[in-house]
């Protein structure tokens, strides 16, 4: 049995809402939705519960994408973020890429939902499997930051008696 995907969806058309959640059954993913269309609601359950994915229209009444992609990324940096519109146009779908945003889709071209959040969760996994591999990320001065506070630094740079070695006279 597949595990389910958790989406945020910020969309304030229930007949979107339906489209999204027909478009991804019918692939066959399982979902668990969370909608809504406030940024106080978005930002309460971006805050309290986990997500995999969140889909978001790109202009509500009551809130826009751009500033749910920025709420995204500060919350919760690893999670995708897939702008589903009708109204986007192709240049505010470009700064949405640049800003963050894993992809778009267009309302009129459901088709692509379930592969776009197929690949936004593939490419999710893959980030964090290099990030587990390649460990805890390395501070300014080399060390990873888990060291007991008296390790030796670890430094790039090479001891002056060894740089005549590649010098040239």
């Amino acid at each position: 049995m597949k595990p389910f995907i958790r989406i945020l969806h910020l969309e304030d058309d229930p007949n979107d809402v339906a489209l999204v959640q027909a478009g991804l059954e019918e692939a066959g993913l399982t979902c668990r939705f969370t909608t809504l269309q406030t940024r106080e609601e978005f930002e309460e359950a971006l805050r309290r519960d986990a997500y995999d994915i969140v889909l978001s229209d790109y202009r509500l009444p009551a809130y826009d994408g751009m500033s749910a992609l920025r709420l995204t990324l500060e919350v919760c940096p690893d999670v995708p973020f897939i702008f589903v519109s009708g109204t986007m146009g192709e240049e505010a779908a470009i700064e949405g890429l640049k800003h963050g945003a894993t992809d778009y889709v267009l309302k009129q071209n459901l088709i692509r939902i379930a592969p776009a959040v197929e690949r936004a969760l593939r490419e999710a996994e893959h980030r964090r499997e290099h990030r587990h591999r390649r460990g805890p990320p390395q501070s300014k001065n080399g060390n990873s930051g888990t060291e007991p506070p008296d390790a030796p630094l670890v430094s790039n740079r090479r001891s002056e008696s060894s740089s005549h070695l590649f010098s040239r006279a």
